[in-house]
C-alpha cells in the first residue's frame, strides 16, 4: 500500500532566526537626538555663512541670487513696509504685477522689516531653517507611516542632506519647494491614517504655480501606492480616500483662487513663457519619453554617488549645469541599504 504523501512530515535543519537588537532609547529621546544631530550638521554645513564673514549670495554659477533672487527679495520687503498687500509695482523693470507674492511664502515674512544689508545677513538663517524644518517635517512622516525609531532618525538625516535639498538651498526656492513636497506626504499619511485633512491641503495653496501641477501628477500615483500599503488591496478604502483627495483638492482650490489670478497674469505676460526668449514651443516639440543623452546618464550616475562628482559650481564638467543636472545624491549608505531591501 502506497504511502499518502500529507502524511510524509518534511524534515530539514531549522531556520536559524536572527536577533535584532531593540533600540536603546525611547520615542522623545530619540527625537531630540535627531534635532541636536540635524542642527549640528545644519550648523556645520551653513557655518561660515552663519557665523563667519560670507553672505550666502553668490557671483558664480549661482549668481541668480545676486542678479534676481536677493534684489526682488529687498523689493517685496520694502513694497509691503511702504505700500501693504502685494499689487503692482515699478520697481520691477517698467513696471510688472507683484502679486501675491510674498503672501504665499512664509518663509519670507521675516524679510519684510529688514532694510537690504540685514537681509543679505539673514538669507543664510532662513536657508539653514528650511532645511532643519525639512528634516523634523519628514522624520514625523516616517514616524506616522509606523517606521521604527532607527529608520526614521536614519532615513530623515539622510533625507534632510539629500543632494538636491542641499544644492537647491543655494537658489532658495527649491530648498522651499521640497519642503512643500515633504509637508504633503505627512498630510497624506494624516488624512489616510487618521482622517486629519486640513495639513494636506497647505503645500497645494503655497505652491500656486507650475510646481504644484507636478505635485498633483505625482499625488496621484504616489496616493495610489500608500493607500494600497496601508489597507491591503482594499478597493472600498481606495475609493474611500480618493474621494477624501478629491473634496481637500476642491478645498484648496476655493482656498487658492484669490490668489490663482495674479499668478496667471505673470505668467502669461512673462517674456520666458509668451515672450521671445520662451522656449515653449522647442520644448513642447521634444518628445517627453526619448532617451537623454549618455552625458545626461553618467552624470546621473556620478551625482548619485556625490554632489561633487564631477565637480563644484563652475568647475562642473557634468551635464547643463551644476543645480539643473540630476542630484540623486542621499547618502553613500543608502546605496548599500538597497541591496538589504532586494533581499
Amino acid at each position: 500500500m502506497a504511502i499518502e504523501k500529507k502524511n510524509i512530515r518534511k524534515t530539514g535543519k531549522p531556520r536559524a532566526q536572527v536577533l535584532m537588537p531593540s533600540w536603546p532609547i525611547g520615542e522623545k529621546q530619540t527625537f531630540w537626538l535627531f534635532c541636536g544631530l540635524t542642527l549640528m550638521l545644519t550648523f556645520i554645513l551653513f557655518g561660515r555663512f552663519l557665523f563667519g564673514s560670507e553672505l550666502f549670495i553668490f557671483d558664480d554659477v549661482g549668481s541668480d541670487t545676486l542678479s534676481m533672487f536677493f534684489p526682488n527679495l529687498v523689493q517685496a520687503a520694502r513694497y509691503c513696509r511702504e505700500t501693504g498687500i502685494p499689487g503692482w509695482s515699478f520697481y520691477i523693470g517698467v513696471g510688472d504685477n507683484c502679486y501675491p507674492g510674498v503672501l504665499l511664502n512664509p518663509f519670507h515674512w521675516v524679510f519684510i522689516p529688514m532694510d537690504a544689508a540685514t537681509i543679505a545677513y539673514s538669507i543664510a538663517w532662513v536657508q539653514a531653517s528650511v532645511l532643519f524644518l525639512t528634516g523634523l517635517v519628514f522624520y514625523r512622516f516616517l514616524r506616522v507611516a509606523s517606521f521604527s525609531l532607527p529608520v526614521c532618525i536614519v532615513g530623515a538625516l539622510l533625507y534632510s542632506f539629500g543632494g538636491y535639498l542641499v544644492v537647491g538651498s543655494s537658489w532658495y526656492g527649491h530648498s522651499i519647494v521640497i519642503f512643500w513636497y515633504t509637508l504633503s506626504f505627512l498630510g497624506l499619511e494624516l488624512l489616510l491614517r487618521k482622517k486629519n485633512w486640513w495639513l494636506f491641503i497647505v503645500p497645494f495653496v503655497m505652491m500656486l504655480d507650475v510646481r504644484a501641477y507636478f505635485l498633483i501628477l505625482f499625488m496621484a500615483v504616489y496616493s495610489f501606492i500608500r493607500i494600497m500599503d496601508i489597507y491591503q488591496f482594499s478597493l472600498k478604502e481606495l475609493w474611500m480616500n480618493y474621494k477624501r483627495i478629491f473634496i481637500c483638492g476642491i478645498f484648496a482650490f476655493l482656498v487658492a483662487l484669490p490668489f490663482i489670478g495674479g499668478n496667471w497674469h505673470r505668467f502669461a505676460y512673462s517674456p520666458r513663457v509668451s515672450g521671445k526668449v520662451s522656449y515653449s514651443e522647442n520644448l513642447s516639440a521634444v518628445f517627453p519619453f526619448r532617451i537623454a543623452s549618455p552625458e545626461h546618464y553618467l552624470t546621473a550616475f556620478f551625482r548619485l554617488i556625490s554632489n561633487d562628482a564631477l565637480g563644484t559650481a563652475n568647475t562642473f564638467n557634468g551635464w547643463k549645469n551644476y543645480l539643473e543636472a540630476p542630484l540623486f545624491y542621499i547618502g553613500l549608505i543608502t546605496i548599500l541599504l538597497v541591496f538589504q531591501f532586494l533581499r
